[in-house]
């Protein structure tokens, strides 16, 4: 392994660490708003979230994979 392999691997752990904090907190406020909201179950408007998120969580695989060169 040569200097340069670790240089380049070094900077992923603040990146990590912001997924996780951006996780956390989305987490804590969905949990929150399901509780404060009783109705928001029933109206569909959870599903619809997890759809758009699923099409947008694919659409951004695509696009990293297509992007990235061989």
């Amino acid at each position: 392994m040569n200097s340069d392999a670790a240089s380049v691997a070094a900077p992923a752990q603040p990146a990590i660490r912001l997924g996780l904090m951006w996780t956390v907190l989305f987490t804590i406020l969905w949990t929150w708003l399901i509780y404060s909201l009783p109705a928001l179950p029933q109206s569909g408007f959870p599903v619809l979230c997890v759809r758009l998120l699923a099409h947008g969580l694919i659409a951004l695989g695509l696009w990293l994979g297509l992007e990235t060169p061989r």
